[in-house]
């Protein structure tokens, strides 16, 4: 299986938004819960609320499942199946034994796997974090290409109103991301899962927008998740 881009980032913004580096307050995020009734059969339950931004958790019968392994979801906005949540195998049959709690709004976030960030001219749109995968080098680790290492390079960049906030989002950030560590799960799923990040080192900070109270500053953190395996 090979690594898959888009579930690496999706995976790492889920994990970003529900850490609280911006307060749900600043992001306008609503936390909420829904219940379930699990019947051993039906896979599939769909969310009540509409904007989904983040799967906090996923509990079922007093145990926490695992994202990508025990469940898995979309964070596509523009979708409807992001209201999906998707079992591996079915919970079991109970009364609210399923318990998933979950970020929404009917309007954006501040924290994005993007860096599309050139229509943005408002101080109301920060404190603000964006990631990406900027780059990926990949080598042989078996004869004839039957199982490859790849390196995945992140960027992280804090945007805060003056350079006090930035520096708080940037070293919150970084704590986060050196606190995640490798996860043993089967060898299917662990294709798909970001396994760690090992960070590399911080640019300086530098004015990114002259708002009309203070100035909006940028500092990126960049890190590499250095034993993803394509095979």
């Amino acid at each position: 299986m090979a690594i898959n881009h888009l579930q690496v980032k999706e995976e790492l913004l889920n994990k970003i938004r529900s850490a609280d580096i911006i307060s749900t307050t600043l992001r306008g995020v609503t936390t909420d819960t829904d219940t379930f009734d699990g019947d051993d059969n039906e896979t599939q339950f769909t969310l009540t609320n509409d904007g989904i931004k983040n799967i906090r958790s996923v509990v079922v019968d007093s145990t926490t499942l695992t994202p990508f392994v025990d469940y898995t979801y979309t964070l596509t906005e523009a979708d409807a199946t992001n209201k999906i949540i998707t079992f591996t195998v079915a919970p079991g049959t109970g009364t609210d034994n399923i318990e998933i709690e979950y970020d929404y709004s009917s309007t954006g976030d501040l924290i994005y796997d993007d860096y599309n960030m050139t229509t943005i001219k408002s101080e109301d749109k920060f404190p603000r974090i964006a990631f990406d995968i900027i780059s990926e080098s990949t080598k042989d680790k078996a004869l004839q290409g039957a199982v490859y290492q790849s390196s995945l390079l992140f960027r992280f960049s804090a945007f805060g109103r003056g350079r006090n906030e930035t520096e708080t989002i940037n070293n919150d950030l970084r704590d986060y991301i050196l606190s995640l560590r490798p996860v043993v799960v089967s060898a299917v799923n662990k294709l798909q899962r970001l396994n760690y990040i090992a960070i590399r080192g911080r640019d300086k900070m530098e004015p990114w927008l002259n708002g009309k109270t203070q100035k909006i500053f940028r500092k990126d953190l960049n890190g590499t998740a250095p034993f993803e395996f394509d095979v």
